[in-house]
């Protein structure tokens, strides 16, 4: 886990598995979460409730992706924890559990249609007009130069 990420946990993260940072029943579904990123490519975004260590609580959302290296599936797994609000005291009271409110798996087809790029909304291109007097004309805008008084 990256800095950032032990920071949240107070402590380091280093030869911990995903599975060690939830209580066992949580752990066995996220698993099957975990899994799913691996073997099917898809990709999953979770909800949690995490509780500090004086009972504490904030709201965050991971997310997991597969990572394709050289083009093979590899069961690798890029994941980010992002805290939706910014508590006082998130970095300096640790993490202690957390579970899960709520999940999405995003499968590959969806992956796909999700990143093809929209249209983009253009405005009608209009050619630059002619100089005005002390201006030029953009459009519909005119541009007057400043500079002396």
């Amino acid at each position: 886990a990256g800095t950032r990420i032990c920071n949240l946990y107070c402590r380091e993260l280093k030869d911990q598995t995903f599975g060690s940072l939830w209580d066992p029943e949580t752990a066995l579904a996220n698993a099957t979460l975990v899994r799913s990123v691996g073997e099917d490519m898809s990709a999953v975004v979770l909800g949690v409730e995490a509780y500090s260590s004086r009972g504490r609580s904030v709201a965050l959302e991971i997310v997991l992706r597969p990572l394709l290296l050289n083009g093979c599936r590899n069961r690798r797994i890029l994941g980010s924890i992002a805290a939706l609000d910014a508590p006082f005291w998130l970095g300096v009271d640790p993490i202690v559990c957390q579970s899960v409110t709520s999940a999405r798996i995003i499968m590959p087809d969806e992956i796909e249609r999700l990143g093809k790029p929209q249209p983009a909304m253009t405005s009608p291109q209009t050619p630059i007009l002619k100089s005005e007097k002390n201006g030029r004309r953009y459009g519909h805008l005119s541009v007057f130069d400043g500079g002396g008084s």
